[in-house]
């Protein structure tokens, strides 16, 4: 069956890649950026960062720093008044996947793209986009999705098309030497997120899988290390990688029930989605493993070479179904060696709410791509189980 693989055009990787946007910039054309970050004095002091960098180049831009953890519809339309308001010619993503996701959203309104379905008629009409990754999780300065939350109806709406994708994704693990344990901790676990979903995904290919299994491999080994030892470069790089490979591989194989359900919690309560992706992981995957226990096996064998049999998965004499079960346990036991201990109750998720959050994840189309599918009744269960 014929198919394609999506990733942006170029892709910088490694310690120094940042000093590189100015003259990326000026190959794409651009003279002024409107560089989007987050909200606050980190997202101030990033964008000014990448400023400074442009200004040695001989280029102008203008910080936005505008973007919240979910962001939303008003975000992007401030960013669309920016950009026109300071006769900017291209765009400068720096930070996570928000900072990403808005950035991509407001290229939409700027260029001639449809609104809702996202599809455009080509690249050429949106402006030029570098995106800046200060955050090894989201994966999202490979991707041609991107998630906003409709501030009215408080849902997440996702858009993807390939026009979404960035020109240029750069990835210096020196922005993310900064990053809290708890912050490594739940953008790692949203990377491994990314790339369990891709590879037991039903859209999944040779390629997605190989990328996929690198990705986890590599979290499996050095996530622990970047949470206990933020300052190791060695780690960051690692983590770096491992996320850019699992946003290539659901960029091309699609996700599942994990964000079908993460969405609209994080839409409700505004919860940080790698936090909430790290409590469903274990949950979803254990419910999945009737239809994925052969793939899940696999995983297996790749997480106990990674990590030196730590977690005992690939014991000769395990069946599959053994050690697809173990797989499962592995992700939880991750997630609290990092510091990810509490389930959805932690982050204020109540059981009266379930209705309405099953209801709106049975919508989710990000879900779509699940190995197992599930109804109604089946998905409350999950989030019950994740309480």
């Amino acid at each position: 069956m014929a198919g394609y693989y999506l990733m942006p055009p170029v892709n910088l990787m490694g310690r120094g890649s940042l000093q590189k946007t100015g003259s990326w910039m000026e190959k794409l054309g651009g003279r002024k950026a409107l560089i989007v970050a987050s909200i606050g004095e980190y997202g101030e002091l990033q964008g000014s960062m990448v400023l400074e960098v442009l200004k040695a180049h001989g280029l102008e831009g203008d910080v936005f720093p505008g973007t919240g953890p979910n962001p939303t519809d008003v975000m992007v339309e401030e960013a669309v008044g920016r950009y026109f308001g300071q006769r900017c010619d291209c765009l400068i993503a720096v930070g996570g996947g928000s900072a990403m996701d808005c950035t991509k959203a407001a290229s939409v309104s700027i260029g001639r793209i449809d609104e809702k379905s996202g599809k455009g008629k080509d690249r050429k009409d949106r402006p030029p986009f570098i995106a800046i990754n200060t955050t090894a999780g989201t994966g999202s300065e490979a991707t041609s999705f991107a998630v906003i939350t409709d501030s009215e109806n408080h849902r997440k709406i996702t858009v993807q098309d390939w026009t979404l994708m960035p020109d240029v994704s750069i990835n210096d693990p020196d922005l993310m030497l900064s990053m809290p344990p708890g912050l490594t901790a739940a953008t790692g676990m949203d990377a491994l997120s990314h790339a369990v979903e891709a590879y037991v995904s039903t859209e999944a290919s040779l390629f997605s899988d190989g990328i996929a299994l690198q990705a986890i491999r590599t979290i499996f080994r050095w996530l622990p290390m970047a949470v206990r030892y933020g300052d190791s470069i060695e780690a960051r790089e690692a983590m770096c990688n491992a996320a850019f490979m699992a946003g290539v591989a659901f960029n091309n194989a699609g996700l599942g029930y994990v964000h079908a359900l993460s969405h609209p919690i994080s839409a409700m309560y505004g919860a940080p989605h790698g936090l909430v992706n790290a409590i469903l992981l274990p949950v979803v995957e254990r419910y999945n493993l009737p239809a994925a226990a052969t793939k899940m096996a696999t995983m297996g064998s790749v997480i106990d070479e990674a990590t030196y049999d730590r977690y005992g998965i690939d014991h000769s004499g395990f069946r599959t179904a053994e050690k697809a079960e173990k797989v499962v346990e592995a992700m939880a036991d991750l997630a609290k060696e990092i510091g990810i201990t509490g389930g959805l109750s932690s982050l204020g998720v109540t059981e009266n709410s379930i209705d309405d959050l099953a209801l709106a994840a049975s919508k989710e189309a990000i879900g779509i791509n699940n190995p197992r599918k599930g109804v109604l009744q089946e998905i409350k269960e999950l989030y019950i189980q994740a309480l």
